[in-house]
């Protein structure tokens, strides 16, 4: 049973994770990171070892959490030297579990957007996305991943990406049109909270489970006329008159209008 971990990254995925297992009673050994401040802070707030050199990560740990960026989660995989009965976890979406080559490797992706400075108020309603080398480790990892939220799902490598590649539809992309929505609301003077309740409404019918049947708008009429008049009407903005183009299309294309 994983008891003792240790913790690769103080980013936001870290800072969240690592405390919710502390709080769940594991033992943080140590927090490696090469952000003293982060990893500093991180560490005091789940009583471990700071440490910005990979040789002083100890050995004692049961599971090693790498959860950095991709780019650093895969070149510290390959130069971590640790005995290789421990388990190797990482939590990216959109890496392989083969970035370690010991035989204990695993992944535990959690499907939500972090923020240091946002609260998480209710873990269990966090998807875990979890993968695992052998079946041993498997019931390590699900262990593990059951202490953050019940709702923990096994998923492969092309699942995770799969997976991945809807949330930035489902969320940066969503985020990115209500900043171009209030974007252009400030430019022209409009109050930005006149939006909040057809947001609401919306968010309201997606969560139903109803985003296709829910969709309304001049796209799904098929009214090409005001289309083209607000295309018009976005002229001096290329970027927005694009997006705005390219978004009508996809929804003329889906409802075959």
């Amino acid at each position: 049973m994983i008891k003792h971990i240790s913790i690769l990254g103080s980013g936001n995925v870290a800072y969240h994770i690592a405390r919710k297992l502390r709080a769940e009673g594991l033992i943080v050994d140590c927090v490696f990171s090469r952000n003293h401040i982060t990893g500093q802070s991180l560490a005091d707030g789940v009583n471990a070892v700071f440490t910005d050199e990979l040789f002083q990560i100890p050995s004692k740990s049961d599971a090693y959490l790498f959860m950095m960026s991709d780019e650093a989660n895969a070149s510290i995989a390959g130069q971590i030297n640790m005995p290789d009965d421990k388990i190797y976890i990482h939590t990216s979406g959109s890496l392989p579990k083969e970035i370690f080559k010991q035989k204990n490797a695993a992944v535990m992706y959690p499907f939500q957007t972090f923020s240091r400075d946002v609260k998480i108020d209710n873990f269990n309603e966090i998807p875990i996305c979890i993968e695992a080398s052998n079946a041993d480790t498997f019931h390590e990892v699900r262990c593990l991943s059951e202490k953050i939220s019940p709702l923990t799902y096994e998923l492969s490598f092309e699942q995770r990406k799969i997976l991945h590649i809807a949330g930035v539809f489902a969320a940066n992309f969503m985020n990115h049109s209500v900043c171009l929505a209030q974007k252009l609301l400030q430019e022209n003077n409009v109050p930005i909270n006149i939006l909040t309740p057809l947001l609401k409404q919306s968010f309201a019918k997606i969560l139903a489970g109803a985003a296709y049947s829910s969709q309304t708008g001049p796209a799904v009429r098929g009214d090409r006329k005001i289309i083209d008049s607000h295309i018009d009407m976005l002229a001096s903005d290329e970027n927005l008159a694009n997006v705005y183009k390219v978004l009508s299309e996809s929804i003329l294309k889906t409802y075959n209008k």
